[in-house]
């Protein structure tokens, strides 16, 4: 039993098609797993939770196309937090694992604090991976956290999803 938030970025920073490409991989994947089930938070300035944890996620790589870019720039720790209640609220302690996987740019500098959004889904029995789209890991990113950070590129995305579940 598995729980997976994805927490996508949709900015102007960010690789659209890489993220609907890892979207659709990580949809399929889980499809396989019994009793796994799929939820998406999108985030740019602000964050907003677009589909609930469910077993059928079929839909989630258009839920995420047909969602428009925002201005401003990206605020990850608030897509970390979105993601976090949604667990809270909809998945059960019980589950053998929990997971929020947030696949972003990391480009800019958000104003909120993502170790300590991090910090708070650890608190929670939830395991939180970073993908970047970038080829550089951010330099923004304190240093034991940024080490962990996975760099998404189009030949990687069954390597990132085998080392995530």
């Amino acid at each position: 039993m598995i729980d997976v938030v994805a927490v996508a970025e949709k900015s102007r920073y960010i690789n659209i098609d890489l993220v609907k490409a890892f979207l659709s991989s990580l949809m399929h994947r889980l499809s396989r797993i019994e009793l796994s089930r799929l939820g998406l938070v999108v985030y740019s300035r602000l964050a907003a939770p677009v589909l609930d944890l469910t077993e059928n996620a079929a839909s989630i790589v258009d839920i995420y196309a047909k969602i428009p870019v925002m201005r401003g720039i990206p605020e990850p720790a608030l897509g970390v937090y979105e993601a976090c209640d949604m667990i809270r609220e909809l998945s059960e302690e019980s589950l053998s694992s929990r997971l929020i996987v947030v696949i972003g740019s990391f480009a800019k500098k958000p104003k909120n604090d993502l170790e300590a959004a991090i910090s708070y889904s650890e608190s929670l029995g939830v395991k939180t991976m970073l993908m970047s789209t970038t080829p550089r890991k951010p330099s923004w990113i304190p240093e034991e956290i940024a080490h962990t950070v996975l760099i998404l590129r189009q030949t990687n995305i069954d390597r990132a999803l085998r080392q995530i579940l």
